[in-house]
């Protein structure tokens, strides 16, 4: 599942003439990709039974995958990660998990807040690249025909890692 990447008007916020423009891509535009390509983020869905991850369309840009690196899975996203922040990524649905059985923060509606700050490494054997994330989103436990899934947005923290 991807984000919208247009935002749309509805026929009661403008005339015609204003949704052209809107929606020509110009620098007013709302289209959600470009704006989370140009603040070095991109989003995902990761479906935890399957282990699936659904990335949007610049997540190898942002992420700096240049190879055939492949992060459709949980578990190949992991082997980008530095073996001394696995624990930081795997902690996450952990964590999430635990705030939703003591009932605390937990919302079946809203999800369940989580936030880690890891390095990744790309490239090749011959020139990898370090590059510090922070991951951020919401867990949802499975409900009913809903499968246990997590949403959020990755983004690139080099200049910022403290």
């Amino acid at each position: 599942m991807s984000l919208q990447n247009q935002a749309k008007l509805s026929d009661s916020d403008s005339n015609p003439s204003d949704a052209a423009h809107f929606n020509s891509g110009s620098r007013n535009s709302l289209d959600l990709v470009d704006i989370l390509s140009v603040v070095d983020e991109t989003a995902y869905t990761w479906n935890l039974e399957t282990g699936r991850i659904q990335w949007e369309s610049n997540a190898r840009t942002v992420l700096n995958l240049q190879g055939d690196e492949v992060i459709d899975t949980a578990d190949a996203y992991q082997s980008l990660i530095a073996a001394e922040h696995l624990h930081r990524h795997s902690n996450l649905l952990a964590e999430a998990r635990t705030k939703f059985a003591e009932g605390g923060q937990a919302d079946a509606k809203k999800g369940v807040a989580y936030r880690a700050q890891y390095r990744i490494q790309t490239g090749t054997r011959g020139g990898t690249k370090d590059i510090w994330l922070e991951d951020h989103g919401r867990w949802w436990p499975a409900i009913g025909d809903e499968a246990e899934h997590a949403r959020g947005v990755i983004r690139v923290i080099n200049e910022n890692y403290w």
